[in-house]
């Protein structure tokens, strides 16, 4: 008899791709932050709500993690799981940033080698430029076939915990090494971290076990236990496991969604949708950012009205990402649905 303080873990899978819309939807409320200013109440109001949208680029590692255990347990060919990644996620990516960094680089500034590298995301890792997820993802997607490997050899709990404590650790040495490098690679660390959780809670969806609702007070709890911890002693904030504290309440969100839109029906629909082109909606957002940054240094309008110029961006850049995906994916477009 399942405990009623359990839930379905299936639901994970059921609902993933609305779970991605909604990861896809804060992801752009972050993005806005830099575009709220300070000038009135209202406006740092909003702007310290919407920065809790960071929240969904966790999400995505912890969906992706489950859908790497879905994909690596049937034990594909590593050229099969390797082309699948490069037409889902980099082909939509090359394409897109193609145009900006083209046009940044070689029409603007005559620099190929700056535009080899921007669009090779080895930037990201030599001048912290690029777009930090895409980079971090052709690491990931090279080596996960053989710590799948490594993980299925038995003891699944203990691995996986042990190599989230290793990022964890390596993050707390670069922190005390390197702040500004920390800083860097807090993102990186983290979501890696959730993409290692998320492959591990794999296995329990595909196998449909009920799962304790501990998976979604605990990371609650943790957090808020730190919090007063802090604030009772007069603390200051210790960067690295407030990071990865904060980077796993993207589990209780996951859950707790997962859990609503099965009540909702299809009024999730619209969600659904938007998540199949949650890849392309992070990658044009960037690009229309870059955009928008462009046109204010020459156009006092746009500087003056960051915000407005950014929510008129928004419905463009959704408008392309469809469009890129049904160019790019076409009648295929059913069965390559997800990010990871």
């Amino acid at each position: 008899m399942a405990s009623k303080f359990s839930f379905n873990s299936d639901l994970l899978s059921k609902h993933r791709s609305s779970l991605y819309g909604v990861a896809a939807i804060m992801i752009i409320c972050v993005h806005s932050c830099k575009f709220w200013g300070n000038e009135s109440a209202l406006a740092r109001l909003a702007s310290s709500i919407f920065q809790y949208g960071s929240l969904g680029v966790p999400v995505f590692g912890f969906l992706g993690g489950v859908g790497l255990y879905f994909s690596l347990i049937k034990k594909p060919k590593l050229s099969t799981y390797y082309l699948k990644r490069f037409k889902r996620v980099f082909l939509p990516y090359l394409c897109i940033a193609f145009i900006w960094y083209a046009y940044e680089y070689l029409i603007l500034k005559f620099d190929f080698m700056s535009f080899c590298m921007e669009i090779s995301t080895v930037g990201f890792w030599t001048q912290h430029t690029s777009m930090w997820y895409i980079a971090m993802l052709i690491p990931v997607y090279a080596l996960f076939p053989f710590y799948s490997r490594w993980i299925e050899r038995g003891k699944r709990g203990i691995r996986t915990t042990v190599a989230i404590i290793i990022i964890f650790l390596l993050m707390v040495i670069i922190y005390h090494i390197d702040p500004s490098l920390h800083q860097h690679l807090q993102l990186v660390l983290r979501t890696l971290a959730l993409i290692l959780f998320g492959y591990y809670l794999g296995e329990k969806v595909i196998r449909k076990e009920r799962l304790s609702i501990l998976y979604v007070i605990a990371p609650i709890a943790l957090f808020a236990t730190y919090k007063l911890i802090l604030r009772c002693f007069h603390l200051p904030e210790y960067e690295p496991f407030w990071s990865m504290n904060f980077a796993f309440l993207a589990l209780p969100v996951s859950i707790v969604l997962s859990i609503l839109f099965e009540y909702v029906g299809s009024m999730v629909a619209p969600l659904r949708s938007f998540g199949a082109v949650s890849l392309e909606s992070y990658v044009w957002n960037q690009v229309l950012i870059k955009f928008q940054q462009a046109i204010s240094a020459y156009n006092g309008f746009c500087a003056s009205h960051p915000l407005m110029i950014y929510i008129l961006l928004v419905p463009v850049g959704i408008f392309l990402s469809y469009l890129t995906y049904w160019l790019l994916q076409g009648k295929g477009a059913r069965n390559n649905r997800k990010v990871l």
